[in-house]
């Protein structure tokens, strides 16, 4: 650009330089009066000009998501309530997030919104941590035992399934004590929460699978305890049925009475289906 194309771009803002020096603050107030007119004027022009006018200015062009993991772009954009087409002032943060607090995959979302025309989406989803059977049907939920989805697909069915009054909110403890010391080859299957007091762990593994009756106090104590005796004596096998806990000091075992014979295992005892070891 040539010198003298220069110098004439530059004679408004020295025009604007000669007329605050001369006028003042009487300069100051006068632009700052004419620009609010013209801002109001242009708002109104926008807001009740012809509807096709209206799309053209400050529309929804584009809409994009971050974060989405399982859930559908389509089915958070209709909790969201935001499609193309809607007008930039229609899009109120407080609303969207109002609204997704009833979709019980968004955990938290921020919106932020581009006068481009764009609105932007940043969603954080709740994990899926257990299904949650209760009188009201099958729920999956996160590890707060918040309800993420009413009914769900059997893409989460291998996920522990958790019962019993007040489950929901008290798996956590006992699923992190058992992953954290594992029983080797074996892994949850399903937990009772017995009378809102203890739990029965029903665990499966390559040896087949049983139930471990916990006590309502000293859980973990109890629970080392089942892993340093079978850790010690290996006393598990497709036989057992059952292992309790409870009694302090003392492991129980229920023995099923019946034993397929394509496992190959001694039947026990006629009229014995319990036996006690002290381990």
């Amino acid at each position: 650009m040539t010198g003298w194309k220069l110098w004439l771009r530059g004679i408004p803002l020295r025009l604007l330089w000669f007329l605050n020096r001369r006028f003042g603050v009487r300069f100051g107030r006068w632009m700052s009066d004419m620009g609010a007119s013209v801002f109001a004027i242009f708002l109104l022009f926008v807001s009740f000009g012809p509807v096709d006018q209206q799309v053209s200015w400050f529309a929804v062009s584009a809409i994009k998501t971050e974060g989405l993991r399982h859930v559908a772009k389509a089915d958070f954009l209709a909790h969201a309530g935001v499609k193309i087409g809607d007008s930039l002032f229609d899009v109120s943060v407080r609303e969207i997030r109002q609204n997704l607090r009833n979709f019980g995959w968004i955990e938290d979302v921020a919106v932020r919104r581009d006068w481009s025309g764009v609105v932007h989406f940043r969603v954080q989803e709740r994990t899926p941590y257990a299904l949650w059977r209760s009188s009201k049907g099958l729920f999956l939920i996160d590890r707060e035992g918040t309800v993420i989805e009413v009914n769900p697909k059997h893409r989460f069915a291998d996920l522990p399934l958790i019962s019993g009054e007040g489950a929901h909110v008290r798996a956590s403890v006992i699923i992190t004590m058992i992953n954290d010391r594992p029983l080797p080859q074996y892994g949850i299957h399903s937990l009772f929460f017995v009378s809102a007091r203890r739990w029965d762990v029903h665990l499966r593994g390559e040896g087949g699978d049983f139930i471990l009756r916990l006590p309502e106090k000293n859980v973990e104590a109890a629970w080392q305890r089942f892993i340093d005796a079978q850790n010690k004596h290996g006393f598990l096998n497709p036989q057992i049925m059952t292992v309790d806990m409870r009694t302090p000091g003392r492991l129980v075992i229920g023995l099923d009475e019946v034993v397929p014979k394509s496992r190959n295992i001694p039947t026990p005892n006629p009229g014995r289906s319990e036996e006690q070891r002290r381990l």
